[in-house]
């Protein structure tokens, strides 16, 4: 238990900070909500830190303690806090994360126009905006996607006949939590789309969709190499969401 500690509040105050990251982003895109909220911006962003603080931690021990139960890691975070000058970095590998998290979201926003859903009129954040939202979407997303719901269902399924004998757990807990952390994502997504569109079976299919398209090589990423490849992953991803493609509307 003690073990899980002090990362968990490493990815509290990670997540704190992601959330404090978005609130520029927000505040154009809710602009209305914002100015209905009956709090001076000192205090809601007080408000908002001391919240996001308790909510991350909470959810990345539970999730750091379900994950190592089924043997996902998140192994450059505990080796930094462990050891830092002995911890050695995956270049290579991250590098390549980013990458194809980059890649992918294009190929998603090039696919986006095919369900046909009109072109939403909405606001358009500025560009350094989007780039600090995007630090939400990939640590504070993967800490409650991947680390705690992917890592509590792969738990959860691993007590339903997931594990061998020798106690290592299967590989078709993980692999369905994984598909249903992106599936969940997705979902996630429909009240932000139906605010833009009315709800439909298209709006419904094309949310789900691709967005499950994203959440599925995060989930991949995080079971073969670690938390760490997919909050890099999603990184690139958003970035090429929230930057290139804002950027060229």
């Amino acid at each position: 238990m003690i073990r899980s500690l002090k990362p968990a509040l490493a990815l509290g105050v990670a997540g704190t900070l992601a959330t404090l990251a978005v609130l520029p982003y927000l505040m154009v895109l809710q602009a209305e909500t914002f100015a209905e909220i009956p709090l001076p911006l000192p205090l809601l962003v007080l408000a908002q830190s001391v919240q996001s603080m308790l909510v991350f931690t909470v959810m990345a021990f539970l999730g750091l303690r379900a994950a190592a139960s089924v043997g996902l890691k998140v192994p450059l975070i505990r080796g930094w806090l462990r050891d830092a000058e002995k911890s050695e970095v995956p270049v290579k590998t991250l590098l390549l994360s980013l990458l194809g998290g980059f890649v992918l979201a294009l190929g998603v926003a090039a696919i986006d126009p095919l369900f046909g859903l009109p072109v939403p009129d909405v606001a358009k954040p500025a560009i350094w905006k989007g780039a600090l939202a995007s630090l939400y979407g990939s640590i504070g997303e993967e800490v409650q996607l991947r680390l705690f719901l992917m890592s509590v269902l792969a738990w959860g399924l691993s007590k339903l006949g997931g594990k061998r004998a020798d106690g290592t757990t299967k590989a078709w807990p993980i692999a369905t939590a994984m598909v249903l952390a992106a599936l969940l994502f997705g979902l996630g997504h429909l009240p932000t789309a139906f605010a833009i569109w009315e709800p439909s079976v298209l709006v419904v299919a094309r949310t789900v969709l691709l967005n499950a398209a994203l959440g599925l090589p995060f989930g991949w990423l995080y079971w073969k190499y670690g938390l760490e490849h997919a909050i890099v992953a999603h990184f690139g991803a958003d970035i090429a969401l929230h930057v290139v493609v804002a950027g060229l509307s």
